[in-house]
């Protein structure tokens, strides 16, 4: 008996080796047909292996960049890869590990804020400067089909260097000068909300949040408007919530 699993042993370690090798030079190309699955995403112009490449991506055909990938080894017996995102304007840099029902991303990066325009010119906001993400950590579910299978462990934030910052608001269009500010905020149970206030003082001055239906939610404090230089009639405090919008934008 203890030949026999001996034997056992060694033919299955061997038939993991052979799988493993032939895994280790499987070509890049072969993403392309996983990227299927996924409406809007295409990869252009793969190169390497799944354990070591990179490719070209692009979304709705309206955003593009380049994404390289590396094997890094076991993190407790679940393989690692570490990867590079590159695109116009913004670059981000981490890690994946993967895990039995789920894969537990670490990133952190620097984006301009040409690269989030498309997104801004929904709620009518033009602005510039430079955004930095601190390092942050999520657990996303495999084939995750909402907000809800996306869990963050710890609150992430978000610098801006501050800069020039446009918006129309009642129907009129304003331009103004901001300082440094900083958002954090929390993602996980399917919602996701944010906090924005200056690096100099704590004190909020927008709340943004969004709902698995894809509703986003606005709720901009009298404090924004005293930043802004923007005039209002009313009496409100700082601290009170003086325009609030909603909007379904997925």
């Amino acid at each position: 008996m203890v030949r026999l699993m001996k034997v056992a042993l060694k033919i299955f370690l061997t038939a993991f080796l052979l799988i493993m090798m032939v895994v280790a030079f499987f070509p890049a190309s072969s993403l392309k047909y996983l990227s299927r699955e996924i409406n809007g995403f295409d990869l252009i112009g793969t190169e390497g292996t799944v354990w070591n490449g990179k490719t070209r991506f692009l979304i709705s055909d309206e955003i593009s960049g380049s994404f390289q990938w590396n094997f890094d080894g076991l993190e407790k017996y679940w393989p690692k890869f570490n990867w590079t995102l590159n695109g116009t304007g913004y670059e981000l840099r981490g890690s994946n590990i993967f895990l039995s029902k789920k894969t537990r991303l670490s990133v952190q990066g620097e984006a301009s804020s040409d690269s989030i325009q498309q997104l801004l010119s929904r709620f009518d906001i033009f602005l510039s400067g430079v955004f930095t993400l601190a390092p942050l950590t999520l657990d996303i579910k495999y084939a995750a089909r909402s907000i809800e299978d996306i869990n963050l462990a710890t609150p992430y934030e978000i610098d801006w260097s501050g800069g020039q910052i446009s918006y129309i608001l009642a129907q009129q269009f304003f331009q103004v000068e901001l300082p440094p500010l900083i958002a954090k905020g929390t993602l996980g149970d399917g919602k996701a909300s944010t906090t924005i206030s200056r690096v100099d003082n704590k004190n909020r001055l927008l709340e943004l949040s969004l709902e698995e239906n894809g509703m986003s939610n606005i709720r901009v404090f009298r404090r924004l408007l005293e930043v802004t230089n923007t005039p209002w009639i009313g009496d409100q405090d700082l601290d009170d919530v003086v325009i609030e919008i909603e909007r379904k934008i997925f």
